[in-house]
């Protein structure tokens, strides 16, 4: 497993990494996609991922569940 942490929200448009909707205005960039910020949640306990996190099956896991999986 590898954490990573999220980028800096920047401009532009693209697809959510989550929802699959449009993303516009700022945006949060993080394992290679982009995201609206209330769909980059923990894909286990669905809490706000702040900090650091790890990439699981192509979806973010807090570092809180990152051992349960």
């Amino acid at each position: 497993m590898k954490e990573n942490n999220c980028s800096q929200p920047t401009g532009g448009s693209n697809l959510c990494g989550k929802c699959g909707k449009p993303v516009e205005g700022k945006i949060l960039k993080a394992m290679g996609k982009v995201w609206h910020h209330e769909c980059f949640v923990c894909a286990k306990c669905g809490g706000k991922i702040s900090g650091g996190f790890v990439n699981w099956d192509g979806k973010p896991v807090c570092k809180n569940c990152k051992d349960s999986i």
